[in-house]
């Protein structure tokens, strides 16, 4: 699957990494990012 957004882009060249796999859901896409320390994020695009 492909998902790109320029805020995903910017998250990982700022250091970030992904913590899964990015996923198509029904309101669009979501992707867990982890920051330098390990912190947790979701990162959601909506379909629309």
């Amino acid at each position: 699957m492909s998902f790109s957004s320029p805020s995903r882009s910017l998250v990982l060249a700022l250091g970030a990494s992904a913590a899964e796999p990015p996923r198509q859901e029904a309101f669009g896409a979501k992707a867990w990012l982890a920051d330098p320390e390990g912190n947790r994020l979701l990162l959601r695009v909506s379909a629309g």
